[in-house]
């Protein structure tokens, strides 16, 4: 079994054209077609905001330098 995931826009008159690699063979096939109700324009920004935020902290610099002290370096009396 071959399973493929495609990303598409579904045009006005609903309809798509797949070219199929070449590791499929000609001759019957099943073929399951899957759409996300669920997947909307806000939805989309906010997997693209998710996609950038962590992009942003993947490429932070901010962090300690060392080791993090103990509790009792934190509290040392003088």
């Amino acid at each position: 079994m071959i399973t493929m995931r495609i990303t598409a826009d579904v045009p006005s008159d609903r309809r798509l054209t797949l070219n199929l690699p070449e590791e499929v063979p000609p001759g019957p096939a099943e073929v399951v077609l899957m759409v996300d109700p669920q997947t909307s324009d806000r939805e989309r920004a906010r997997t693209e905001a998710l996609d950038r935020f962590l992009a942003l902290t993947r490429a932070s610099s901010f962090r300690s330098g060392g080791p993090y002290p103990l509790r009792a370096e934190l509290h040392e009396r003088n």
